[in-house]
């Protein structure tokens, strides 16, 4: 799927800069597969890269490559989501209603909370920077060892996605990461024996990261399902609770706007954008329900998050193939490619390298 999403782009992008784009991605498929079978085959057995600390130290030199691409490089093409939440910011402080907005302004309103110091310093291209920061946090967090570090850091970097999301100043690699930082809090406060107050700030955790994106509800879904399968009156309140702050979010533009928010809130953007029949997404969350009952840990939990993300969008690509034909919706701008970044972060996290010398990563 990694493989599909990067190939995916290069197609597409290879099709502006040269006439023989079919040629490119077949260059590139077998490059990646050349790469993906050496990493298997030999893995990481120099000593002197397998070092947390190394490591850790490329992770800082990323980021400042990051930060100073971020700060001095202007934002590639017309891909207008950064634009989008400066318009929206601008225009509530200008006392208008923000999601009625030329540039589309789809996300919930997290997203936006969440850019509002970066957009008063004028700088929304470090949400990247953030997302990244913190992806390499949970990297670390959520590997075993060093060697399954190295082999999910390179994954990232030989993704296109990440390098797209970058250019052009989009956030949605950075939503998936909230989400992933969401599970993160689970995993290490909702163990045994845990305080009701710990339990509550989970929860309103979930929430905000809840309100970025509604496709995303689905890999919230089958993580609460998953970790609160044995306990049906926790899973219900921890639902409840998940769903009073994202509604608590959305209120206030409810009531400020109510035409307005049917007709252009990120609710009808989102469904009118992704292009999926109404009961689709219905279906998706069953399935979701029923992989958090299946998953046996957090890591099961990103394979089939990630599964279900990419098979959203890739039903939601042949959809728009079916009714805008193959070059509009593949190489034209029919189709938001933009949105296979989301199952990225859970792709990456799902990779295991089987190692037999198991250095502890924490």
């Amino acid at each position: 799927m990694l493989g599909y999403i990067n190939l995916h782009y290069v197609f597409k992008y290879s099709s502006v800069y040269t006439p023989f784009p079919a040629l490119a991605a077949l260059i590139f498929t077998l490059s990646y597969l050349i790469f993906l079978v050496v990493i298997y085959r030999f893995g990481f057995k120099s000593k002197s890269l397998l070092n947390k600390k190394s490591l850790v130290f490329f992770c800082w030199i990323a980021l400042a490559l990051l930060f100073a691409y971020t700060t001095f490089v202007p934002r590639f093409g017309n891909i207008g989501r950064a634009p989008s939440i400066a318009e929206w910011w601008d225009r509530f402080f200008s006392g208008l209603f923000p999601y009625n907005n030329s540039l589309t302004a789809s996300s919930f309103p997290f997203i936006f909370l969440l850019s509002l110091p970066l957009h008063l310093i004028g700088k929304l291209s470090y949400l990247q920077l953030f997302g990244t920061g913190l992806f390499f946090f949970l990297l670390f967090k959520f590997s075993r060892n060093v060697n399954e570090i190295s082999v999910r850091m390179l994954l990232l970097f030989i993704s296109l996605v990440f390098y797209y999301e970058v250019a052009v100043h989009s956030e949605l690699f950075t939503n998936s990461v909230l989400i992933l930082f969401a599970i993160h809090l689970a995993e290490i406060y909702l163990k045994h024996n845990y305080k009701l107050s710990t339990f509550v700030f989970v929860a309103i955790a979930f929430g905000f990261a809840a309100s970025t994106r509604s496709i995303l509800g689905l890999v919230i879904a089958m993580y609460v399902f998953y970790k609160f399968k044995s306990e049906p009156l926790r899973l219900l309140t921890f639902s409840v609770m998940i769903i009073l702050v994202f509604v608590f979010l959305l209120l206030p533009f409810v009531l400020w706007d109510w035409n307005s928010f049917l007709e252009v809130g990120p609710f009808s953007i989102q469904s009118r954008l992704s292009g999926i029949p109404a009961w689709l997404p219905f279906i998706l969350f069953i399935v979701s329900m029923y992989a958090g009952y299946k998953s046996k840990s957090a890591d099961d939990v990103f394979f089939f998050g990630g599964v279900i993300l990419f098979a959203s969008v890739i039903i939601s690509l042949m959809i728009k193939i079916f009714q805008s034909g193959f070059q509009n919706a593949v190489i034209g701008d029919v189709f938001d490619q933009a949105y296979l970044a989301f199952s990225v972060p859970f792709l990456i996290l799902s990779v295991s390298l089987a190692v037999k010398n198991k250095a502890p990563a924490k």
